[in-house]
């Protein structure tokens, strides 16, 4: 095999563990060689429809099995997969349309009456997957399939909550050794199944399809997050794996009331937004299998993963380097940091992406190949690496960096608190100063004032918010994470009192 080909992984399961269960789907359950079959004909109809090498076609549903089949009969025609994230509004949409240069949309049933808002041909994704032939556990393929590693074949949009989204170019490539890393880090393989609790617009749902192909594991699909019904699927061993941000984790927490985790689940990846530690600490001792991570859309989804056995200080650090990405730390010069210096992460190897939508390579990468994340953080000694915030985040306030995740963490450990958010906002005096967003705990009584006299006995005073918001919930993007855009559009429309 060619050095710069790799083989097309849901072929290769197919061909050597036919019977072996790819997607659990509600109720049922399909082989390997019935999703090569399935895959085989949505190709067919979907070259019907038009669809040719280098088309861009979006997608608009939610996760089911004729959105598992299109991703890879898509990737097999030549064409390139537009995932599109069902909560933003249609002027988004037409954008990330518009954008992407997509000729095609797939809309589920629930996405229907977006077809006459976004000016290009559309299909019922379902369509695909209607008068299948019935399932005899044949194929008629029996050849490998061989994919450039350099062919893009999904254009994924992040998610803007801190500003527009831009449309990130992933490579066959980029996802497969992605698949491989993560596999090599977190067993997984034949016998196990992954839930797909992510939607698949988001780069960290989709990895599951490809991790799951490449180990001949199985996709569990699931609906909305359901934290009570998704313990129980841990309690009858029928899931080994799980992919969860930290509020999808804290609401597993407290449906588990007290139950420790079973044996029988391996892993639970927590990403998309750094976790408090009180909360990583009463998962584990409910003997949930941790393992945090870091990552992000441009590097197909994890870059640093917490290894297994790592000592217990290492829970607040999102993990090493996979095999797939080298991480490195660059001061404020452009220079390479030392072990324990603070710097803007970067990150270049065989998982990150190819380049952005309509910006030249040059600006995304430095001439050895580096992408800078926008995060900072540190690595220690052993290669551990220490998330401290996004940099277009940091708050300089009297001159000093304040970075909203350093006071967030002091925050969310008070035992009142049930969620927080920090947002740096115009000072006269100072340039920025912090304002707290917060959510109580049930039965909390606890009074702004109060919280404020709490924190200024535990933050450096620079750090102590100027003021303090109780909401009855934060606002969030689809995958969980802080959507300080409308936060600041509440402040502003409280008056900036």
């Amino acid at each position: 095999m060619a050095a710069d080909q790799c083989p097309c992984l849901l072929r290769r399961s197919a061909l050597t563990h036919p019977a072996a269960v790819a997607v659990w789907d509600r109720s049922s359950s399909i082989n390997y060689r019935n999703l090569e079959a399935i895959v085989s004909i949505v190709e067919q109809r979907l070259a019907a429809l038009g669809v040719r090498g280098g088309d861009r076609v979006a997608i608009l549903a939610g996760n089911s099995l004729a959105y598992v089949a299109s991703i890879f009969a898509l990737y097999r025609l030549g064409a390139v997969t537009v995932p599109l994230n069902q909560r933003w509004p249609a002027e988004m949409l037409r954008d990330a349309i518009s954008l992407s240069g997509s000729t095609l949309l797939l809309a589920d049933q629930q996405h229907s009456a977006i077809d006459g808002l976004i000016g290009i041909e559309s299909a019922m994704i379902d369509s695909t997957l209607q008068e299948l032939p019935e399932k005899d556990d044949r194929s008629d393929c029996d050849a490998q399939i061989e994919i450039p590693a350099d062919r893009v074949i999904t254009i994924v949009f992040t998610s803007g909550s801190s500003g527009a989204p831009k449309g990130v170019m992933l490579t066959y490539g980029n996802h497969y050794y992605s698949a491989l890393a993560s596999n090599e880090n977190i067993s997984f393989g034949a016998g196990d199944c992954w839930l797909a609790s992510l939607p698949f617009c988001h780069v960290g749902g989709m990895a599951v399809l490809f991790r799951a192909a490449l180990s001949v594991g199985t996709t569990r699909l699931s609906g909305d997050w359901d934290a009570g019904a998704t313990s129980q699927y841990i309690d009858r061993g029928e899931l080994s794996h799980i992919s969860v941000v930290p509020t999808m984790l804290d609401s597993l927490v407290r449906a588990r009331a007290g139950r420790p985790f079973p044996s029988s689940l391996k892993a639970i990846l927590v990403g998309g937004a750094q976790a408090p530690s009180g909360l990583l600490e009463s998962a584990v001792t409910l003997l949930a299998p941790i393992r945090t991570s870091y990552g992000m859309t441009e590097a197909a989804s994890q870059i640093c993963t917490l290894p297994a056995g790592s000592p217990p200080d290492k829970l607040r650090s999102a993990g090493r380097a996979l095999a797939c990405c080298e991480v490195g730390i660059v001061d404020d010069n452009g220079s390479k940091a030392s072990a324990r210096a603070t710097g803007e992460i970067a990150i270049r190897g065989r998982s990150v992406f190819a380049g952005y939508l309509g910006i030249d390579r040059d600006r995304t990468f430095d001439r050895n190949g580096w992408f800078l994340t926008g995060d900072i953080g540190e690595l220690d000694s052993e290669g551990f690496l220490y998330v401290h915030g996004r940099k277009d985040k940091m708050i300089i306030s009297g001159g000093e960096n304040i970075y909203p995740e350093q006071i967030e963490r002091v925050v969310a450990a008070l035992a009142e608190i049930a969620d927080c958010a920090i947002i740096g906002v115009d000072n006269p005096t100072w340039g920025k100063r912090p304002v707290l967003y917060y959510t109580a705990a049930p039965g909390s009584s606890l009074s702004d004032g109060e919280l404020r006299d709490q924190l200024s006995q535990r933050l450096p005073r620079l750090f102590v918010p100027d003021k303090v918001f109780r909401l009855d919930t934060l606002p969030r993007t689809a995958i969980g994470k802080i959507d300080r855009v409308a936060l600041r559009a509440i402040y502003e429309g409280q008056g900036s009192t």
